[in-house]
């Protein structure tokens, strides 16, 4: 080891000596290194790293399964919930959850935070001990049982991480919890990504399921369901058991029940906690992680050919060696060394870069991402950078390792000595390199163009309501104060009144949802007229209203009527429905009059169809929706203790100028009914765009950012190789120039060396494209993975790129003496 070390010495003195080569080479893969190490450091994160709990691996999401229905994976109703723990036997532990919002008051404004309602057994199933106190009991997991475990977060920030407060009560929802435990900063749960109820919790509280809760078939399915398998039983042997103990559960259900459910399957679907949380995500990261990783290829061949400029400079130094009876492997050794520095000198850079991008990196990332963590330079990122450097070291070691042989020494060490072989042999290396840059740069750049079209196809699609100059409010009001159907009713036309008299208001509504945010799902049970089988009712998505919402979103009344004042209990039970509803139950009919039953409500009168809104996401189609009057449901309704959703509304306004400057005054008028109301998700409704395409402009950013920089790299090389070719060419353009040859054939020639290179790496980039395209096919809204434009139009800007680099040194082409160049040799 000890020449080797030498040999170190020696390259780090050498590659001091040329500065300019140097910095060019670790800058160019540091690039390459650094980006590839970032995402890796979200991809181990989100994808590989198992979960912060003891034996994560056994720990398992369990829903509900309705396949008939359209719910391959639902949330689970209590009852299904206890039949399902007494029947199993492949889990040591189950544990219920769902997330609830709380309105915290005393010790500060009111605020409303996100918390979860929990089985004792989840805590110590996730195997996670508090930092103070304890957590909650079996026999305080039960009805009117108020304790609450705070999260790190809260403990510090509300009550400055006093542990005076354990064994003190808190006011959640107006109601006294005491404080009997604070986890520890590292303790997240529920785990944003999975499939409802993934909201990070602040606090925790007992489920404590009621009788009636644990009765009512058909109903509430608002809970997640975790498992812990026992040791020694895989996930396909609990998937088998839940099978069997979904078909056995269906038996229990009432026939009417059964009848309203249009006769279902009912079972159980096992994943893994960590697939379902990272589940979604997997494919948009193993997208960019194959993109970046293509983006170092680039660079390494951009290094690679900068090494082989360097070699042919050294050939003169290695021939001295092997006169001087240096072995083949010494001079090997030495190159090998060369390159073994520079990859580590890149890798340290990289990795630095890794360090400052990943801050970046996370602050862009859509709340919809899996946050199971910090993002860090741990043990496994680290090693992959390490492999990164060796595949690197091995890679330029091998391309530089052209060491003169005894038989060409004389040849070599003559002055200006060079063959004609070598120098093609160089030279269709150079080329090949080239051609894979472009190649690649391509198939980046398409993947770029297929993201950027269908992110436009996605801003431009119909959304079904107006967003300009809307302010959106969340208005959750507390059981304990509210617990009377008038005082819901009430207080939520107080609301409108006192908004709607604020100047500067145009219009004012409530809703139990707004677009791209609706979650209420129902069954279609009855029809007059419908002509299809019962079981091909649709599902749709409900929602209750007051006011003008539909006039302050712009939702069009397309036939019909919008609700009016008159509109109560004492009236017909009216609804509006979506167009698209419209057309399923009565298609090429007048959906006006006709009656419908969803849920338990008696018969709906249809007294108006509005414009389809998209409910879930932009790139979903619109669901069928039916629109109630808020102040029409019945009293038993409004009363469900545990029916959060009938007692939050959202408020949203239509400002007749700047929407910003209204916001105080609606938070004034709302804390003028009730000063201890915490007011949520104030803002504009155009922020829910935002909100909506954040994933797919993530996704975007990333890829043009990794498209840029490999047409960039890309030109760089094309630049270099046709520099090479314009230095090593210079005596034959001398004798070209000599016989009569025009500047401007001259510079064809060399644009034609360069382009010829371009064309043919496109040609192959087009074939690679098309092949790897397919997997972008989830990613994409509006645009097929073959699109027409993004691949005649991605071809181009890389010929003008290629243009852009070979017109530089072919110019200097041009402008050489044909003395001087007949002289150089």
């Amino acid at each position: 080891m000890r020449p080797f070390l030498d040999d170190i010495r020696y390259e780090l003195r050498v590659l001091a000596k040329v500065p300019g080569f140097t910095l060019v080479v670790v800058a160019t893969l540091a690039l390459g290194i650094g980006v590839n190490v970032t995402l890796y450091s979200f991809v181990y994160t989100i994808l590989l790293r198992p979960l912060p709990f003891r034996d994560s691996s056994r720990i398992a999401m369990i829903w509900t399964s309705m396949p008939e229905l359209g719910f391959p994976q639902l949330l689970t109703s209590p009852p299904d919930y206890t039949d399902f723990v007494t029947a199993q036997k492949s889990f040591e532990s189950v544990a219920l959850f769902e997330n609830h919002s709380f309105d915290v008051t005393g010790n500060g404004e009111p605020e409303s935070i996100p918390g979860a309602r929990i089985s004792a057994s989840l805590i110590p199933m996730l195997g996670v001990e508090p930092l103070a106190g304890r957590t909650m009991s079996a026999a305080e997991d039960q009805p009117d049982q108020h304790v609450v475990v705070l999260s790190y977060g809260l403990w510090q920030r509300r009550y400055g991480g006093d542990r005076g407060v354990l064994g003190k009560p808190i006011f959640l929802d107006r109601q006294p919890y005491v404080v009997i435990g604070v986890m520890p900063p590292s303790f997240v749960f529920p785990i944003s990504g999975a499939l409802g109820n993934s909201d990070p919790a602040e606090v925790w509280v007992p489920v404590g399921l009621s009788a009636p809760q644990i009765i009512n078939r058909g109903a509430m399915y608002q809970f997640s369901i975790l498992g812990k398998l026992k040791i020694g039983i895989s996930l396909a042997q609990a998937q088998s058991e839940a099978k069997i103990i979904g078909e056995q559960i269906r038996k229990n259900y009432p026939a009417r029940v059964l009848a309203a459910l249009h006769n279902t399957s009912i079972g159980f679907d096992v994943v893994s906690y960590h697939d379902a949380v990272a589940g979604t995500m997997r494919m948009p990261l193993l997208v960019l992680q194959g993109a970046v990783a293509l983006l170092l290829l680039i660079a390494f061949a951009n290094t690679a050919h900068l090494l082989l400029v360097r070699s042919a400079s050294r050939q003169r130094e290695m021939a001295i060696r092997a006169s001087l009876g240096a072995a083949w492997w010494q001079t090997a050794r030495l190159i090998l060394a060369e390159g073994i520095v520079l990859a580590f000198l890149s890798g340290a850079a990289g990795a630095g870069l890794a360090l400052l991008s990943r801050h970046l990196l996370a602050s862009l990332l859509p709340s919809s991402f899996p946050q199971t963590g910090v993002v860090e330079m741990n043990g496994p990122v680290m090693i992959f950078t390490l492999l990164l450097c060796v595949a690197a070291s091995l890679v330029f070691g091998l391309i530089s390792m052209r060491a003169p042989h005894r038989s060409n020494l004389q040849e070599t060490l003559q002055q200006g000595g060079r063959t004609a072989g070598a120098t093609r042999q160089r030279q269709r290396l150079h080329g090949l390199l080239v051609v894979a840059q472009c190649g690649i740069a391509l198939m980046l750049l398409i993947g770029a163009g297929l993201l950027l079209r269908s992110f436009s196809r996605l801003l431009k699609t119909n959304a079904g309501f107006q967003s300009s100059h809307i302010i959106r409010a969340t208005i959750s009001l507390p059981l304990e104060a509210y617990s009377q159907p008038h005082q819901l009713r009430d207080f939520f036309q107080q609301v409108i009144q006192k908004t709607a008299a604020i100047p500067g208001v145009h219009l004012a509504g409530l809703s139990t949802d707004v677009p791209l945010e609706s979650q209420e799902a129902e069954m279609v049970h009855d029809a007059d007229g419908y002509h299809g089988k019962p079981d091909t009712l649709p599902s749709i998505v409900r929602s209750w209203v007051m006011g003008d919402y539909l006039k302050t979103l712009g939702i069009p009344v397309l036939s019909g009527r919008d609700f009016t004042p008159d509109d109560t209990q004492k009236s017909l039970p009216v609804a509006l429905i979506s167009q698209g509803l419209a057309q399923r139950l009565w298609p090429g009919d007048s959906a006006l009059g006709k009656r419908f039953r969803v849920g338990p409500s008696v018969n709906l009168n249809v007294v108006g169809v509005v414009g389809d809104v998209k409910d879930s996401s932009l790139s979903s189609d619109a669901q069928p929706h039916v629109y109630t009057a808020y102040l029409q449901e019945r009293d038993e309704i409004l009363a469900v203790p545990t029916w959060k959703t009938v007692r939050t509304m959202n408020l949203v306004v239509h400002s007749n100028g700047d929407p910003s400057n209204l916001i105080k005054p609606i938070q004034g008028a709302i804390w003028n009914l009730d000063p201890q109301l915490a007011i949520t998700n104030v803002g504009m409704l155009s922020e829910e765009i935002q909100q909506a395409v954040a994933p797919q402009k993530f996704n975007l950013f990333l890829l043009l950012t990794i498209a840029f920089l490999a047409v960039f790299l890309a030109m760089i090389g094309i630049y270099g190789v046709v520099s090479y070719t314009v230095t090593y060419r210079t005596q034959e353009v001398g004798v070209r120039m000599a016989m009569g040859a025009t500047p401007r054939l001259i510079l064809i020639m060399i644009l034609r060396h360069g382009f010829v290179l371009a064309i043919v790496g496109i040609i192959l980039g087009l074939g690679g494209a098309f092949a790897l395209s397919r997997f972008m096919q989830s990613l994409l809204y509006g645009v097929t993975t073959t699109d027409a434009l993004t691949f005649s139009a991605a071809p181009a800007l890389l010929l003008l790129v290629a243009l852009i680099a070979c017109y530089v040194p072919a110019r200097r082409a041009m402008s050489i003496e044909p003395n001087s160049a007949l002289r150089s040799e």
